[in-house]
């Protein structure tokens, strides 16, 4: 089994800091224009600037949250042909799909990605035996593409949503 650890790049964590500098320099010079306006323009501004403060420090403790599982699952299980875990936990044994495509509307184009988990078998226990089955990858010349494997997601806490490949 391999065994991998999502870690973000820091250009994610760069981006943010930068993004929260450029929002404080903005709210500096657009809070002293909102005297001139109404009280409920204020609050409707205020409110505005907390969103938007709040969107990257919610994605950036989501990144936290799912990395701090990972080290626990790993630092806590022992790995072989099974998966042995401290407490028994219940989990989902499936097929991971995951495609990708470049969609376009206009002159805009993007790549859209999708991922599902077909569930094949459920079960419960301290020990997790590892799925075999074919692992897929195909990649097509307008680089679309699709990735297919047995995994195992994880479905109890402290490790919930944790895919095991």
């Amino acid at each position: 089994m391999k065994v991998l650890e999502y870690k973000p790049p820091r250009t994610v964590i760069g981006g943010a800091v930068v993004f929260i500098a450029i929002a404080v320099v903005f709210f500096m010079f657009a809070f002293p224009l909102t005297e001139m306006a109404g009280s409920s323009f204020q609050l409707i501004f205020l409110a505005f600037m907390g969103i938007f403060f709040a969107v990257p420090v919610v994605l950036l403790l989501r990144v936290k949250s799912a990395r701090s599982k990972v080290s626990s699952f790993m630092r806590d299980a022992s790995i072989g042909e099974t998966v042995t875990l401290p407490q028994p936990v219940r989990y989902e044994v499936g097929t991971y799909t995951c495609t990708g495509e470049w969609r376009s509307s206009g002159k805009n184009r993007h790549y859209y990605t999708s991922h599902t988990f077909r569930r094949t078998e459920s079960g419960e226990g301290p020990t997790i035996a590892l799925p075999k089955g074919p692992f897929i990858v195909t990649v097509k010349r307008d680089d679309s593409g699709l990735v297919e494997f047995p995994a195992v997601r994880i479905l109890s806490e402290p490790y919930k949503n944790v895919l095991l490949l």
